[in-house]
Parts: structure tokens; sequence; C-alpha cells
């Protein structure tokens, strides 16, 4: 991946906030922290956290302290599911490129395993952007199940641990229907 967040707590604090769609203000009441102190340690002001404050931000935010210190590949606990379908190519790379898009603006580390045609126009879709992704063709993941799940999780170890925020996967399986 290029780029980044440094890897303090308050990205992954804010990085976690914002992808539960909370305000300051929020975690603020549901933590019982200041927005204040909570701004702080987003801004890297507040390097001293104390173990109770960092106690009461992981269970707010619903991951472990180890995920707000950067302590190994410990996870969050904090995964979505959603799907799409599609009927046309233009359809496909619109709904593509808005989920890239987002993740790229959050910093996030974005992997899309599609079909060959599409991981085609793909590129040609997202032009320079296809540089700050990882874009591969799906049916090198899909094999067997068990490799699929590994190919997977090792790109989310591999995010966690470079320090972004949060990952975000497209993943197309291979259909061997009519088409």
């Amino acid at each position: 991946m290029v780029g980044g967040p440094e890897p303090h707590i308050g990205n992954r604090i804010r990085a976690t906030r914002e992808r539960l769609g909370w305000s300051r203000e929020t975690l603020g009441s549901r933590s019982g922290l200041s927005w204040g102190a909570i701004a702080q340690m987003e801004s890297g002001r507040r390097t001293n956290t104390r173990s109770n404050t960092l106690l009461a931000l992981a269970r707010s935010l619903g991951v472990t302290i180890e995920y707000l210190l950067g302590a190994g590949a410990d996870l969050p606990r904090m995964f979505g599911h959603e799907e799409f379908s599609y009927q046309t190519d233009d359809h496909f790379l619109s709904t593509v490129e808005r989920f890239v898009d987002e993740g790229l603006g959050r910093s996030e580390a974005v992997l899309v395993a599609t079909k060959t045609k599409n991981v085609e126009l793909l590129r040609w879709r997202l032009g320079p952007k296809v540089d700050r992704i990882q874009l591969t063709d799906s049916s090198a993941f899909y094999d067997e199940p068990p490799q699929a799940l590994s190919l997977y999780r090792s790109f989310v170890d591999r995010s966690v641990i470079d320090g972004t925020p949060w990952a975000r996967i497209v993943s197309e399986t291979p259909w061997h229907g009519p088409q």
C-alpha cells in the first residue's frame, strides 16, 4: 500500500469512531470521556493514556486495547458485510469505484478480487488510483475455500501491521454457470 496514516493510537480511535458513524461527542458520551480528551488523543497531542481510559475506549468502540495500542496484529471485532448485484459493466464499475474512493479517502487498505474481465475494466476506470489498491483476479483466490480465507486474512493482517486504520475488500467469486 502506498501512503497511510502514522500508526498512533489516535488514528485507530478516529478510524473506528468514524467507521461507526460517531462524532467525538457520541464517543465521549458512550465512554465517559470528554470530547476534548478524545480530540487530543486523535490529534496525537495526548500520548500518555491511562489504562482506565484505554479500557473505556476499547469497550465503547468494540475493539481490544491491543488494537488501540497497535500491539501485534490483533484485529478489531468490527466486521461488516454488504453485497450488491449488478447487471451492467457500468453499474459494477461505478459501485466499486465509490467503494474504493471511500476507502482511499479514509486511508484504508483496499483489495479488489474480481473476475479477469472486471480487473481490466477497473484498471481503465480507476486510472492512477489502481496503484494504491491491491487488484487481483479472483480465480486465484477460489481454488479451495480455505485458500480464499487464508488469502483474505493475510491481506487484513498485513494491513494492520502496516498501520492502516481499516481494510476493505471487494470479492467477486468466480461463476461457472451460464453467463
